[in-house]
């Protein structure tokens, strides 16, 4: 009884009392802080690129497959210009010297014929080299003294070109052959570091008379004949 009476008893202070609402004070609103560059799509903060980026990013992507694709298509229209026995061997012989360059960085050098290249290059355990010899005896044979060339002849080597490429696909991973495909100089078909070489394309620069002196390839301007 006596707590009932002292609930009864009790009298809030008109001084604490709560203020009517329409005299409550409004709360100053604060924007929220926006980073440079971020929207609010619906789904969350999101945050635009600018076009300058896009268009960077486009020219690398064009550029890492582009490259890629322009030397294969070069190599192709290469092919199709090899309607003759002797320029078929000299376009599996290109092709062939481009690829272990390709996989393994290695080239012929001023003073070689390509015979002695090949011959280096069998002395060399990590480049695959079977048949580089006779392709490289056939190549000769194919600059100086076309006619001696045949059709079967023909066919061995663009059979050896095949399976010297396959052997450089299975021991230099596609990772390293892409990126050194992305060197624009590959296209022209020369580098800094490598002999510039006519054979990248059709011409071979000027062959002798149809003597069959073979033994006329080691006079020839350097990088001519690969």
């Amino acid at each position: 009884g006596t707590m009932l009476a002292n609930i009864d008893s009790f009298k809030p202070d008109p001084d604490l009392a709560a203020p009517p609402v329409n005299e409550i004070p409004e709360i100053e609103q604060f924007d929220t802080p926006q980073i440079d560059g971020a929207t609010d799509g619906g789904g969350g903060i999101g945050f635009d690129i600018p076009w300058r980026v896009v268009g960077v990013l486009a020219l690398i992507l064009a550029y890492v497959l582009g490259m890629p694709a322009a030397w294969l298509l070069r190599r192709q229209n290469r092919r199709n210009n090899a309607t003759t026995p002797p320029d078929r061997v000299e376009t599996a012989w290109a092709e062939t010297a481009e690829i272990l360059e390709l996989g393994f960085e290695v080239d012929r050098r001023p003073s070689e014929t390509r015979t002695e290249f090949a011959q280096r290059m069998e002395r060399e355990r990590r480049v695959p080299s079977e048949g580089l010899d006779e392709l490289a005896g056939t190549a000769t044979v194919a600059r100086f003294h076309p006619t001696g060339v045949t059709e079967v002849e023909a066919d061995r080597a663009d059979a050896v070109a095949r399976m010297l490429e396959t052997a450089v696909n299975k021991r230099v991973p596609l990772a390293r052959r892409w990126l050194r495909l992305l060197d624009p100089r590959r296209l022209l078909g020369s580098r800094s570091t490598i002999v510039t070489d006519p054979t990248l394309g059709m011409s071979d620069g000027p062959k002798p008379p149809d003597d069959g002196d073979l033994s006329a390839e080691a006079n020839q301007p350097v990088g001519a004949g690969r």
